[in-house]
């Protein structure tokens, strides 16, 4: 444990070690510049008029660096949207806003886990904002769109079909070769 003086107080006179802070009369101890390293026990010791030691209070100060601005990885394959967002901060609280609105848990299009969130068939504006016990910051606003145009739901009477649209196009395909092949073998009957 690394010991370090701050200063000391006596007859309402402050006198500094040298160390960036300040103490207050009420008591308060503000340091400046703190970083990583100053995290541990701190001790504030208390002696009166004549030097007698008179009060030791104990404190933990645990030092957070404030929350870095959040990054949005985004990929889309299928109609599927996965989002990723990557920040450096301890003990970091995600939560995701699609379309200015907060997204929670599971839904019928979507999913958010912590650092991550699924959207399917959807497009719109996602934002990251992450927090710890110190700061909060919120990533820049990322526009995407990812509908999966290349699947078509269709829904009815309870059944729930699924058609790829290359299926659709050789529907169309054969049916325009069948109307082509009538065509011809009605001019070939005239």
């Amino acid at each position: 444990m690394k010991t370090f003086r701050v200063a000391k107080l006596r007859n309402s006179t402050v006198h500094y070690y040298g160390r960036q802070g300040e103490i207050f009369l009420n008591g308060t101890l503000r340091l400046d510049n703190v970083s990583k390293n100053d995290t541990g026990e701190i001790t504030a010791k208390l002696f009166d008029e004549n030097g007698k030691h008179i009060l030791q209070i104990k404190y933990h100060l645990i030092v957070t660096d404030p929350v870095s601005q959040p990054i949005i990885e985004y990929t889309c394959s299928q109609g599927q949207s996965e989002f990723h967002c990557s920040v450096e901060s301890d003990n970091p609280l995600y939560s995701w806003s699609f379309n200015n609105k907060p997204l929670l848990g599971v839904g019928i299009f979507h999913n958010v886990e912590n650092h991550k969130l699924s959207l399917r068939n959807s497009s719109g504006r996602v934002t990251c904002t992450v927090s710890n016990n110190v700061t909060q910051n919120k990533s820049e606003t990322l526009d995407f769109s990812c509908t999966g145009e290349d699947s078509m739901q269709v829904t009815g009477s309870g059944w729930c079909i699924g058609i790829k649209f290359s299926a659709i196009v050789l529907i169309c395909m054969i049916a325009s070769a069948f109307h082509i092949y009538t065509r011809k073998q009605n001019k070939q009957n005239i």
